[in-house]
C-alpha cells in the first residue's frame, strides 16, 4: 500500500472524532462585534475591540495589532499567537453580552460595552500605559 491510503485512513479517523465546525456567516460574526471591558488580575480594565474584516473575526487591545480569532465552534475562538489562548462569548437570551479571555489558565471576563471604537470618556488602561511585563502588550 502507498502513503495515500494511509493518509486517507488517518483523515477518516480524524473526521470521525473531531467535531464538525461550520464557518460562521457575516451576520453571525457581527453578533460578536463590540468593545468589551475586561477586568484583569490587578483589577485594571482593558478594552478589547472585536471587529470583522473580510469575513473573519479579530480582537484588538488599544495600541496593539489586531489578532485573528479562529472559530472553534459554539461561541469559542482560538488564536495563532498562542494555541492555549481562548476567547469565548457569553449569551443571555441569545444576545452576546460578555467576552471571556483565557490565557495561561486564567480567565478574565468583561461586559460588552458597545459597537464603538476605543474612544470614550471613561478612564481606560491602554497598552502603552501598562507594565512592560504584561503579556497582553507583547504578543
Amino acid at each position: 500500500s502507498d502513503g495515500a491510503e494511509a493518509d486517507s485512513i488517518a483523515a477518516q479517523i480524524v473526521n470521525a472524532y473531531l467535531p464538525k465546525v461550520i464557518p460562521l456567516t457575516s451576520a453571525e460574526l457581527d453578533e460578536f462585534v463590540a468593545t468589551y471591558d475586561v477586568q484583569m488580575e490587578d483589577n485594571r480594565i482593558v478594552s478589547f475591540r472585536v471587529l470583522t474584516h473580510d469575513g473573519q473575526l479579530f480582537s484588538q487591545v488599544e495600541g496593539r495589532p489586531e489578532i485573528l480569532l479562529r472559530y472553534l465552534g459554539g461561541d469559542a475562538f482560538g488564536t495563532d499567537v498562542d494555541i492555549a489562548r481562548r476567547v469565548t462569548f457569553t449569551r443571555e437570551q441569545g444576545v452576546v453580552t460578555r467576552m471571556n479571555f483565557t490565557q495561561r489558565s486564567v480567565t478574565h471576563s468583561g461586559e460588552k460595552r458597545s459597537r464603538d471604537s476605543f474612544s470614550g470618556n471613561s478612564p481606560r488602561v491602554s497598552c502603552r500605559e501598562k507594565d512592560s511585563r504584561d503579556r497582553l502588550c507583547h504578543d
